[in-house]
């Protein structure tokens, strides 16, 4: 792994928040407590790989590999070149994507496993419409046969508990939203969500 060390880290992410701060979201990097939470949908003794979205310098994926995964099941997705090149030059050997995530046709067939088990998100979906928040949660979960990634499983960070997706509004498209670890030790304050599709049973029990 690189060797930066955290000032450097932090240096970098906040030289490109100031040139980019609709594609960062943010000045400052996720802290670990709040990237150890992100994680929380993932188990190592599960069977298939992780997709990162919007890896940014690297907080969650080295969570993720503190969790006991492997480069050979994790692999980025970040729309940045200068993200992604720092993250290949961290994380050696890691499949890093240089993509949009709303693109996922351009780069679902690069990830490096057959099944996703769960898809972490740090991505700023707070600036993005509505209906392409639901679009992208629901492309990520939605089955390969339908053009989606398959994933079990979405968490996705949003600052002061904001409501990337509401309960009523996600149950309206299909999809279960449940609140995990808020963290209070991050700039900012942040909550985990975690997104999954409703069975069929419980869609019907909507009807």
């Amino acid at each position: 792994m690189s060797s930066r060390g955290f000032l450097g880290e932090l240096s970098f992410f906040v030289c490109r928040s100031v040139r980019c701060p609709k594609v960062t979201g943010t000045q400052i990097p996720t802290w670990k407590w709040l990237a150890r939470n992100m994680v929380g949908n993932t188990d190592v003794s599960k069977e298939g790989g992780v997709v990162e979205l919007g890896a940014g310098t690297g907080a969650i994926t080295r969570a993720l590999f503190e969790r006991g995964f492997t480069k050979d099941r994790v692999c980025t997705v970040e729309l940045s070149g200068e993200f992604a090149g720092y993250c290949r030059e961290r994380f050696p050997g890691l499949t890093v994507l240089e993509a949009s995530a709303f693109d996922l046709e351009d780069w679902r067939e690069k990830v490096p496993f057959d099944k996703v088990q769960a898809v972490v998100s740090s991505l700023p979906l707070a600036f993005f419409e509505d209906g392409d928040r639901i679009r992208l949660i629901k492309s990520m979960l939605g089955s390969r046969e339908e053009g989606g990634l398959g994933a079990d499983s979405m968490s996705q960070m949003a600052y002061f508990a904001h409501r990337v997706v509401k309960k009523d509004r996600g149950l309206e498209e299909g999809l279960e939203v449940k609140m995990g670890s808020f963290t209070w030790l991050n700039v900012y304050p942040a909550a985990t969500w975690y997104y999954s599709l409703l069975s069929r049973e419980e869609e019907e029990c909507l009807v």
